[in-house]
């Protein structure tokens, strides 16, 4: 695991989770992932739970690129990531994040 957060009102930015056995970040409980990448990580780039991702790039993970559950996403580029490149969870899109070069 790279980076685990379980808290409210947590700032998760410019963190650079790479080559993780398990998911690169992962946080519960709300906040904001802003401007973060994950890449070649073991399992999901990025895992949230009422949380807001925004403005990530996420690349060659195991899993997924993003889960997200009960939140909300947008902004976010997923490249060669699990299919599909997000795991949505009753989470809201902004339906402009770039999956392998389309929208997703």
């Amino acid at each position: 695991m790279g980076v685990y957060l379980n808290g409210y009102s947590v700032l998760v930015e410019e963190i650079h989770a790479f080559g993780n056995q398990d998911d690169g970040i992962f946080l519960s409980g709300g906040g904001i992932l802003r401007r973060n990448t994950a890449s070649l990580n073991g399992s999901n780039g990025i895992v949230t739970y009422r949380c807001a991702v925004l403005e990530n790039a996420l690349q060659d993970n195991g899993g997924y690129g993003l889960a997200a559950e009960l939140g909300v996403y947008g902004s976010n580029t997923i490249d060669g990531d699990g299919s599909p490149g997000i795991a949505n969870f009753a989470a809201v899109t902004q339906n402009n994040n770039a999956c392998d070069g389309s929208t997703c």
